[in-house]
């Protein structure tokens, strides 16, 4: 697979009976980005957990759209924490793998500019309602920017899949230009009456690359 959707990987979780964290976004060789809380779900951490995993920490991603799914270890060097409970800024976390990713991956790359309202967008996730074990794509439409660092955007009609936590952390792409919207961080579980989720801005999760950590956030 040489599209951008090889460059998705799958957060795992270090507790039984949590196969997925949440998702993230191979963005160099060896780097990755994905959200504070999927970190933190891997860890076994409260999800609003605000001081940044130690350098003994080691989180689990995995490239499950390439052949064999191969897995690589991580350590976390950027931490912007969570928002507290609920939807808002912050929230990014970026990654060192411990080695290089699987050969013939391109790192993804985020948009430069934020598409405009109706833009038509895809998320993979691992949904829990209709249970997907192997993963699922969701069609969704930009609705537009909302507060500082936030993009809506809500799932296409008739579809038997929508975007819900499962999806957390995953790159959200315009297969248009085959680049990064931004990163999903909040969906509404299904049976909630929302269909609308939450982008971090490609801007937010795009500058968390290698800064140090510190349990206050990114120096």
């Amino acid at each position: 697979m040489a599209g951008y959707e090889a460059a998705i990987v799958r957060v795992r979780c270090w507790t039984a009976g949590c196969p997925t964290a949440g998702l993230g976004l191979l963005v160099g060789v060896d780097q990755v980005v994905t959200c504070a809380h999927v970190v933190n779900t891997s860890l076994g951490r409260r999800q609003d957990e605000q001081a940044a995993p130690g350098r003994s920490d080691l989180v689990q991603v995995e490239f499950p759209l390439l052949p064999g799914a191969p897995v690589r270890d991580a350590r976390v060097v950027a931490w912007e924490p969570p928002h507290g409970l609920g939807i808002g800024g912050g929230d990014v976390a970026g990654l060192v793998l411990t080695e290089d990713a699987p050969a013939g991956v391109t790192p993804g790359r985020f948009m430069s500019v934020v598409p405009a309202p109706g833009t038509w967008l895809r998320v993979f996730g691992y949904p829990g309602d209709p249970p997907r074990p192997s993963g699922a794509f969701v069609d969704v439409d930009l609705k537009g920017q909302v507060g500082t660092q936030m993009l809506q955007v809500e799932s296409r009609s008739g579809q038997t899949v929508r975007a819900q936590p499962g999806f957390s952390g995953s790159p959200v792409w315009d297969p248009a230009t085959g680049r990064a919207a931004g990163l999903l961080q909040a969906a509404p579980r299904v049976g909630e009456p929302q269909h609308d989720a939450f982008l971090l801005q490609p801007g937010a999760a795009a500058a968390v690359r290698r800064p140090t950590v510190s349990g206050q956030g990114i120096q």
